[in-house]
């Protein structure tokens, strides 16, 4: 499992979220918004989830962290 290192989630629009972490070189990593996800490849990774419906709450996760101040286990666009 990657080592995910200062996630972030960064911005929130009324169609995308945007996180950001740092991983070894080559690691990947999912980010899940809802029912989208994106794979990115390190060792700095930006996840720009789009196509997302305004004004909607999603539960947000990259995958094998734990929510925090700077990553909530919900977003709202």
């Amino acid at each position: 499992m990657a080592s995910v290192r200062e996630p972030e989630l960064y911005t929130v629009a009324p169609d995308e979220v945007g996180v950001t972490f740092v991983t070894e070189p080559d690691e990947t990593v999912t980010t899940r918004v809802g029912d989208h996800e994106i794979t990115t490849a390190g060792p700095f990774h930006v996840a720009r989830v789009t196509g997302l419906s305004p004004a909607t709450r999603y539960p947000l996760a990259v995958v094998g962290v734990v929510p925090t101040q700077f990553l909530p286990a919900e977003v709202t666009t």
